[in-house]
């Protein structure tokens, strides 16, 4: 089996979007912003992000890992590379996202987009760095590669650009990030209360520094 990684054109759109939205789904905070789940609404709305994104946003790298044996996408990556400072009208825009029509929790969604824009604004500010805003494999193909292949893309890009990488890692994802030189610089806990009582965690943020050699 072969898998191939490329940067991802408007046509994969709909196959990301859909790989996004039903892996996300089982991630307890997802559930709390999207309760209804992946709908066909849900789903329409990101794949106009990306649109938008790969259209409008130079700093934007969307990228895919594909089955060669099949044609299929089974892996997927969202970078943005910042490659000069932002103010703060640049950064404001972090806060800002497309929220699906038909979700009966937008309150919730908006609340947690502005969590998440003051930890990452905290930690980084407007300084350059390469951002990691997801990173998403089909179940059946986890631990093949796939995550290696975005991983080490942004990490080379980094390193050619003398920047860090920043991304907020669930604890599955953890481990698999520290192999490639992240380390935990503190944890997003939001206000949302889960089953347990306590505040959900929105996830662990980590911080890569140029350089740093894969374990």
């Amino acid at each position: 089996m072969t898998l191939t990684l490329a940067h991802a054109t408007p046509a994969d759109v709909p196959r990301i979007a859909q790989l996004e939205t039903e892996i996300f789904s089982a991630w307890p905070i997802y559930r709390v912003l999207f309760p209804l789940g992946a709908t066909v609404s849900r789903k329409l709305v990101v794949e106009a992000r990306y649109h938008h994104l790969l259209a409008n946003d130079p700093s934007t790298h969307l990228l895919k890992v594909t089955d060669d044996s099949t044609g299929t996408i089974i892996a997927a990556i969202l970078w943005n590379v910042y490659t000069h400072s932002r103010g703060e009208e640049e950064l404001a825009r972090d806060s800002q996202f497309d929220w699906s029509p038909d979700t009966p929790s937008l309150d919730a969604c908006l609340k947690y987009s502005r969590q998440l824009y003051d930890s990452r604004k905290q930690i980084l500010g407007g300084k350059p760095h390469c951002l990691l805003r997801w990173l998403e494999t089909e179940a059946e193909y986890r631990k093949r590669g796939a995550a290696t292949q975005l991983l080490t893309w942004g990490s080379q890009k980094a390193d050619e650009l003398g920047l860090p990488c920043y991304l907020e890692a669930s604890d599955e994802g953890k481990p698999l990030y520290e192999k490639h030189g992240y380390v935990e610089v503190g944890d997003f806990i939001s206000d949302f209360v889960g089953e347990d009582g306590k505040n959900m965690s929105g996830g662990k943020l980590m911080i890569r520094q140029p350089g740093v050699q894969k374990q």
